[in-house]
């Protein structure tokens, strides 16, 4: 549902797939994704959390999407058939890709100086959840996605009571999951 409201693509099933990705060789850099998996349609989506600004980290995201989509080309296949890579981040940090409006969510692609599309396979999801730091009420909480991305950054803080007023069956699990847990 999560990954359904955030990237607009319906998502009826996820695989997790291993987060640890070692080097072709082992002179290369291996890797550690937050969460790796996939869809029905065996679309890869990379999905990192980064609470503070990295040295070097658009280079970071693209090594990584790189990584998953050698990784998805098989063998011999001369036609380069490979799945879509999505990378999902969650920042909770100021920084520059949002400085200029309230937009919390920015997809970048491949595209030309005319906007063209060059090609579908990649798509990087920049979530800011800093603009999340207020109360509900001031934040106006009034389509899902941002329901789901107020409460990622607030629900660590959340007393009983405080939740969002949902009748949608997804919020009631996510609260009586995390009322267990906590």
């Amino acid at each position: 549902e999560f990954l359904h409201e955030v990237i607009g693509k319906r998502i009826t099933d996820v695989v997790y797939l291993p987060t640890e990705q070692l080097g072709f060789t082992q002179k290369e850099k291996r890797i550690i994704f937050d969460l790796y998996c996939e869809d029905q349609s065996l679309n890869r989506i990379i999905i990192e959390m980064q609470r503070s600004g990295q040295d070097y980290y658009e280079n970071r995201t693209l090594y990584h999407m790189g990584r998953s989509i050698s990784k998805s080309v098989k063998r011999g296949d001369r036609e380069y058939k490979m799945e879509m890579t999505i990378s999902l981040h969650l920042l909770d940090y100021r920084n520059d890709w949002f400085m200029d409006n309230d937009d919390f969510v920015r997809v970048i692609r491949l595209t030309d100086e005319k906007n063209r599309i060059f090609s579908k396979k990649v798509a990087i999801v920049l979530v800011n959840l800093c603009i999340f730091a207020c109360g509900k009420k001031e934040v106006g909480l009034i389509d899902k996605r941002r329901k789901w991305v107020y409460l990622l950054k607030n629900m660590h803080r959340m007393t009983p009571g405080e939740e969002i007023e949902e009748k949608d069956p997804i919020f009631k699990m996510l609260y009586e999951a995390s009322r267990l847990s906590n």
